[in-house]
C-alpha cells in the first residue's frame, strides 16, 4: 500500500516534531522571570514611597513650627495647652487658624501631630509619633529621649517633652 509522504509523517515512529508553540515548562520559567523582576520594582517603589510621607512630615513639622513661632511674635507667648494636644484639636485649630487655615495631616493619615507647652506658654514641644524610617529625618528633628518619636522643643522642652 502507498502512503503519501502527509500522512507519513503522522504515522511516523520516530522521534515527535516540534511544529511551534511553548511548552508548560517555557511558560513557568518566564512567569518567574516576570514575578522576580516585579518583585524588585515595587519594592524599590515602596521604599520611595516611605521616604516622601516621610520628607512630607518633616516639612510639616517645619511648616507647623514656623507657625507656632508666628503665633509667638504675634501674641507674646505659645498656644498654651499644658499637655500633649493633637494639632486637630478644634481649639488649637482654630488658635492658628489666622496663620495655617488647615492643620497638616500626617501622609498616611491618622492623628500623628501632636503638640504640648508649658504654663506661661514661654516654651513648647512638637511631636510626631509614628515615623516610618528614622533615617529619613534630619539628626535635629529626632528625640533622643523617646524612642520612635520625631520632635522639637524650645527651652525646657528642648531636652523632649
Amino acid at each position: 500500500m502507498w502512503i503519501s509522504s502527509a500522512t507519513s509523517r503522522y504515522f511516523s515512529r520516530g522521534p515527535a516534531r516540534r511544529t511551534g508553540g511553548f511548552t508548560l515548562i517555557e511558560l513557568l520559567v518566564v512567569i518567574a522571570i516576570i514575578g522576580i523582576l516585579a518583585g524588585i520594582v515595587l519594592t524599590g517603589l515602596n521604599a520611595s514611597r516611605v521616604k516622601a510621607r516621610d520628607t512630607m512630615r518633616a516639612t510639616d513639622l517645619d511648616t507647623i513650627q514656623g507657625v507656632i513661632e508666628q503665633y509667638y511674635r504675634d501674641n507674646g507667648s505659645y498656644p498654651n495647652t499644658m499637655t500633649l494636644t493633637s494639632l486637630s484639636a478644634p481649639a488649637f485649630a482654630a488658635s492658628l487658624q489666622t496663620y495655617l487655615p488647615t492643620m497638616p495631616k500626617d501622609p498616611k493619615g491618622g492623628d500623628t501631630y501632636l503638640y504640648k507647652s508649658d504654663v506661661d506658654g514661654k516654651n513648647y514641644c512638637l511631636i510626631f509619633t509614628a515615623p516610618e524610617n528614622m533615617s529619613d529625618f534630619p539628626k535635629r528633628l529626632i528625640n533622643s529621649v523617646t524612642p520612635n518619636t520625631i520632635y522639637y522643643g524650645t527651652g525646657t522642652f528642648a531636652q523632649g517633652c
